[in-house]
């Protein structure tokens, strides 16, 4: 049996108390270096990037 990967995206902001919360529902990207040059354009504009 072949495993499967699955490769997401998500973003983070903080709210007003200074707590993470989701910028957009999670992403399903299609290969991990994908995932990794889209967390590097949204780091600038999110409090945390995750792929």
């Amino acid at each position: 049996m072949t495993a499967t990967k699955i490769v997401v995206l998500a973003a983070f902001n903080k709210n007003d108390e200074g707590d993470l919360v989701a910028a957009f529902d999670p992403r399903q990207i299609d290969t991990e270096e994908r995932a990794v040059r889209e967390a590097k354009l949204l780091a600038g504009s999110h409090a945390g990037v995750s792929a």
